[in-house]
């Protein structure tokens, strides 16, 4: 049998996260732990835009900060059990944007915990 990720009971709400700084994919299902599949309650994208004239981590916060007020804080609401968020690739040939991608990761999972106090889990 197969080890779940996730720690609590049925009905569970699980957001999904696929993160980069230029894009976030999220989806949000509903498992009832009876049915074969769980139901899509969401499904979006968010784009957090930033001045180009604004560069580096600073960006990054105001991008953490735009998906924080948005999406984060509208899902406070949904009673979201548990969190799973995409890992990056850590092979690309490029370390500057792996760098970049995972202290986005960090702060976007900072931002989970400190506004819906839920651990988010990292996938690959």
């Amino acid at each position: 049998m197969e080890e779940s990720v996730f720690e609590s009971a049925y009905p569970r709400i699980i957001l999904g996260l696929d993160i980069s700084t230029a894009c976030i994919g999220a989806c949000v299902v509903k498992d009832d732990g009876v049915s074969e599949y769980p139901q899509i309650i969401e499904l979006t994208h968010k784009s957090p835009k930033v001045s180009k004239k604004i560069k580096g981590i600073e960006a990054l916060f105001l991008r953490k900060k735009i998906f924080e007020d948005e999406f984060i804080k509208p899902l406070s609401s949904m009673g979201i059990t548990d969190v799973v968020i995409e890992e990056p690739l850590l092979s690309s040939n490029n370390s500057y944007t792996v760098s970049t991608l995972l202290r986005f990761n960090g702060m976007v999972a900072e931002c989970i915990y400190s506004n819906l106090g839920i651990v988010p889990k990292f996938i690959s």
